[in-house]
């Protein structure tokens, strides 16, 4: 029989049969396993077929086969503790991906959180009352209930001393990220709610106290 190369690794070798394409049952069993991955990848429903028989072995070896299932249990117990930041992360994808399509899950949970409500009712409120006034709790509420949190603190005057205390100055915004020093007459001469008219009233003032063109 004339010589072949080998359909996988390339090599010339003498066939046993003409129905041979590999050198050798390595090489056939590589080259079938190459086939399987690419058809894994390509074709859904092997792709699908796969995975279910997957998991028909995975759950009767769970649930059959005697030490399989605390040597499973205590191998994730160890990858999570290893892994803490990339658990959580994959936890909170997949929540939220199912809290998005699935509705019998989205109502389920929603039951789960109501229930643990009535349940700890009073210890919930109690904690909500002592955190609301603790100090960080507070500048949080300030923030919660402030119309113009979303706004930037980049102050172009420098310091707040320029101006005397007794003055009480404010930081007064040109834009959604900065702005200068003013009192607080100054800055709350024109109400906040008339927008246009608060914003040319406090580059008026910009102008005149800072000799800075505000456009």
């Amino acid at each position: 029989m004339n010589n072949k190369e080998c359909g996988y690794c390339g090599k010339t070798y003498t066939p046993k049969s003409n129905n041979s394409k590999f050198c050798s049952k390595s090489c056939n069993n590589k080259a079938s396993n190459k086939r399987r991955t690419e058809k894994y990848r390509t074709d859904k429903n092997f792709h699908d077929k796969i995975n279910e028989s997957k998991k028909k072995r995975f759950f009767d070896r769970y649930h059959n086969e005697l030490g399989f299932k605390e040597k499973h249990i205590q191998s994730c117990l160890k990858w999570r503790s290893k892994n803490k930041d990339q658990f959580n992360e994959y936890m909170r994808k997949s929540f939220k991906e199912r809290y998005r399509t699935d509705l019998e899950f989205r109502e389920k949970w929603k039951q789960r959180t109501q229930d643990i409500y009535k349940k700890n009712k009073e210890m919930i409120l109690k904690r909500n009352s002592n955190w609301r006034k603790s100090d960080p709790g507070k500048i949080a509420g300030k923030r919660h209930k402030a119309k113009r949190r979303r706004l930037g603190d980049i102050c172009l005057s420098g310091n707040a001393l320029i101006f005397p205390p007794e003055t009480k100055p404010e930081f007064a915004h040109i834009n959604e990220l900065m702005g200068f020093m003013l009192p607080k007459i100054t800055h709350n001469y024109v109400n906040g709610r008339k927008k246009q008219e608060h914003t040319e009233n406090t580059k008026k003032w910009i102008r005149k106290l800072y000799c800075i063109y505000v456009p």
